[in-house]
């Protein structure tokens, strides 16, 4: 299934009324779980859904509505007064001008901004994925980077250069190349800490830290995040521990 054709099949899904096993939509929601671009575009079109139903439920229901609507249809050819046919106008206008405002207001945009970016990957591993591949050296899974032309030339601190790796992810965030590096960070045999690095180029995050910023923290969902940038690659850092600012940060070290 393509990224196109899920997409013609989840502007009918209905958040909290759908039935996420129904197999009409089953294989595009697996799509979502591996496709972050199409993950992107799926959560702002159930944010448009759940906004629009959200207004529909504020508005109030004037007193006396299902009483008079019964009267007025007792006889299917009977004529409206001019009084009911124009509040009905009016509600239908009325219903169509907030349907149109809320649509340009949570409308599906370009998802290009770091802070939208940040956001995405970031819930992206909260909720799984697959890797592309599995490995513990860091080398072969750099070179499985460069073979799908995602950064593979970054520069990691002393203190990720050394973890050993758990394998890696390539995958376009509009139209830019993402490298996604997973590393155990876990202290004793038997435990586990999965630190998930995200290197992209600038071009593709307008809004990112500059070179030479110091690293920028915010909380996503339930993982702390830290990014900085080097040169033309920013890098997101993240982990399934719960670390808070100070122990992401000694990975900078």
């Amino acid at each position: 299934m393509t990224r196109d054709e899920a997409k013609k099949i989840l502007v009918h899904y209905r958040p909290g009324v759908t039935d996420d096993n129904d197999p009409q939509f089953a294989a595009a929601l697996d799509l979502v779980r591996r496709d972050p671009e199409l993950a992107a575009w799926f959560q702002q079109q159930c944010a448009v859904f759940d906004a629009i139903r959200g207004k529909l439920k504020s508005i109030p229901v004037p007193q006396g509505l299902r009483r008079q609507i019964i009267v007025e249809h007792v006889e299917n050819t009977r004529i409206l007064p001019l009084t009911s046919r124009l509040l009905l106008v009016s509600a239908i206008a009325a219903l169509a001008l907030l349907t149109a405002i809320i649509w340009f207001q949570f409308k599906p945009g370009p998802q290009k901004g770091f802070e939208n970016y940040r956001d995405i990957v970031a819930r992206k591993v909260q909720r799984g994925y697959f890797m592309d591949m599995h490995e513990k050296d860091q080398a072969k899974i750099r070179e499985f980077f460069h073979a799908k032309g995602a950064p593979a030339d970054f520069v990691l601190p002393a203190s990720l250069g050394k973890l050993s790796g758990e394998g890696g992810v390539a995958f376009n965030w509009n139209r830019h190349p993402v490298s996604l590096l997973c590393l155990n960070a876990a202290g004793k045999p038997g435990e586990k800490n999965d630190l998930y690095l995200f290197v992209t180029d600038r071009s593709g995050v307008p809004g990112a830290p500059a070179p030479g910023d110091k690293p920028t923290f915010k909380q996503v969902n339930l993982f702390m995040t830290m990014t900085w940038t080097v040169g033309d690659h920013v890098y997101l850092l993240t982990a399934s521990g719960g670390e808070d600012e100070a122990a992401l940060e000694k990975y900078l070290e």
